[in-house]
């Protein structure tokens, strides 16, 4: 008796070695580079949900007055996160008051960055776990591990963990969501539906788009009860409960709703400089081959697709359910103005359970014509041999944020070249330096303007959201008597469009630099390091 209960226990305790296994390595990809840029702020996209929170630990006014993604459960999240390390420092006396902490922000925002990051990387994780369970449920444990080994080494899902952003945290809430629809098929609790509403409230409070796993709501509720009107209820509950944890996730998302609209409004603009769109098609076909195929593979891709075409040869309910987010979805986001890589990661997951059961029929079928044995080690060899290319892009991404950016080397440079007290012309995305030791000059209402360092609290000078092209006339620079100008990638980027503000932009660029004598270049090399291409001149003012 004893061995028979000892031979059930041994896989059970296999199974979990491995998947911990598997979480294990998803979470040191993600901590590969992580600490990237620090403690220079190379990201803007991360501003915009540290400082709200931050703004709501200093000033208790709860209102994060920005509802762009909304993005308010990220900012409560990181509020919590600061109000540990906040307690935790009064405790072991790293500071003593508020003022203490600003100062230590305000010199090295390190603290506050790094650890926002590695709660979003440990969420990545747990979206691993979650894919598992949806595997599991849906097929057996072997998919389970393999997809959620997919979706461990997924470049895509790795680079986005290690941001502070609402990408990650919303594919959180939508699988947990789309465990609930697959309770509902089977048992049609109104637990089920509770919940299902309740955490797509979140979702949604996390990011907009996350709208459309109602839909997987309401297809789960007709396939489990089509013709029973006494479920309607249930589905209608499920319909509160999710503007109920929206309301509870974001209160201000509807009390402040003349912020929301005009920050809505301004999400939705239909051009943006590198990101417009090329119509519904063509963005789809993008989507597809550039965005998935990075986050998968080509041949994770291929399996994927195998794998949604058995499920559509398949009868089982749970099947039709697990197509139906993936495909809205990425019509809905074709349907967009803009295209980013990014919106298509909640869309991965999924892909990953199609590729995974691709794998797993596979060896099923070797099992079954030879012996089981060799049927799991075909499942082991297929599934290292597809998520090998993935490995080897996580740490090639990991890497290129690990060395130094190409700011991070023009500062250097700047330091050492550039004399203490010179009038140097910024604009956004260069290096970050001391505030106290230039005179900085950036493009404002069209003309170049001096910058009042003596009411910024941090001890360096962040270029703000401005471009030099920008410049209604370039010549008004030599009347400001400015020495050195440090040009980001904005002017590649506003030739390779085709509008013709875009080529008024570049050819302001160009006017620029003809001005003056390029005296420094560094551009990111792949596989080494990352950044914009920075370019440095010296006007003829300058020594």
């Amino acid at each position: 008796m004893k061995n028979i209960c000892h031979s059930r226990k041994e896989p059970r305790v296999f199974l979990h070695i491995v998947l911990g296994s598997i979480l294990l390595s998803g979470l040191l990809v993600r901590l590969y580079g992580i600490n990237f840029g620090l403690p220079f702020l190379y990201n803007p996209d991360e501003y915009a949900f540290v400082n709200p929170a931050l703004h709501i630990l200093k000033t208790f006014d709860f209102n994060p007055h920005w509802f762009g993604h909304p993005g308010t459960t990220t900012i409560y999240l990181l509020v919590f996160l600061y109000g540990l390390i906040y307690v935790g420092g009064l405790g072991l006396g790293v500071f003593s008051k508020p003022d203490d902490f600003a100062v230590l922000i305000n010199g090295d925002p390190t603290i506050i960055y790094l650890s926002g990051r590695l709660l979003f990387a440990l969420v990545g994780v747990a979206t691993i776990l979650v894919v598992y369970f949806i595997a599991c449920r849906m097929y057996n444990k072997r998919t389970g591990l393999i997809a959620a080994a997919f979706l461990s080494f997924s470049p895509l899902h790795v680079l986005f963990s290690k941001l502070i952003r609402t990408d990650i945290l919303m594919t959180f809430f939508l699988l947990v969501t789309f465990l609930f629809c697959l309770r509902i098929l089977e048992k049609r609790a109104w637990s089920d539906y509770l919940a299902a509403g309740l955490i797509t409230g979140f979702a949604v409070a996390t990011k907009y788009p996350a709208v459309v796993i109602i839909l997987v709501i309401v297809t789960a509720h007709i396939l489990s009860a089509p013709s029973q009107w006494a479920h309607l209820l249930k589905l209608s509950a499920s319909g509160l409960a999710c503007l109920l944890g929206t309301f509870l996730a974001s209160p201000f998302l509807f009390l402040d709703f003349e912020t929301t609209w005009r920050n809505v409004m301004g999400e939705a603009r239909p051009t943006h400089l590198s990101a417009t769109g090329s119509g519904f098609f063509h963005d789809l076909a993008w989507y597809i081959c550039n965005a998935l195929c990075d986050a998968l593979s080509p041949a994770g891709l291929i399996l994927a697709g195998i794998g949604i075409f058995l499920c559509l040869l398949s009868m089982r309910r749970d099947k039709w359910l697990l197509m139906i987010f993936p495909f809205f979805f990425l019509l809905f986001i074709s349907a967009l103005s803009l295209r980013w890589s990014r919106w298509v990661i909640p869309v991965v997951p999924f892909l990953c359970v199609f590729a995974a059961h691709t794998l797993y029929r596979i060896s099923d079928w070797v099992g079954r014509h030879s012996t089981p044995v060799l049927g799991v080690l075909v499942s082991v060899g297929l599934t290292v041999g597809f998520v090998t290319p993935l490995v080897k892009a996580d740490l090639v991404q990991g890497r290129e944020l690990s060395n130094k950016d190409t700011r991070t080397l023009a500062r250097e440079w700047i330091l050492d070249n550039i004399p203490t007290g010179s009038r140097i012309l910024v604009e956004k995305y260069t290096p970050h330096l001391p505030k106290e030791r230039y005179v900085f000059l950036q493009a404002k209402n069209g003309y170049p303007a001096e910058v009042d360092t003596s009411k910024i609290h941090k001890s360096v000078f962040t270029p703000g959201f401005t471009k030099l092209g920008t410049l209604k006339d370039p010549q008004k620079v030599m009347e400001k008597n400015v020495q050195y100008m440090v040009l980001s990638n904005w002017y590649e980027r506003f030739l390779a469009e085709e509008d013709e503000h875009s080529k008024i932009v570049a050819a302001n660029y160009e006017t620029l630099m003809s001005m003056a004598t390029k005296i420094y270049e560094v551009r990111s090399t792949p596989g080494e390091n990352s950044g914009p291409t920075i370019r440095i001149y010296r006007f003829g003012t300058a020594r």
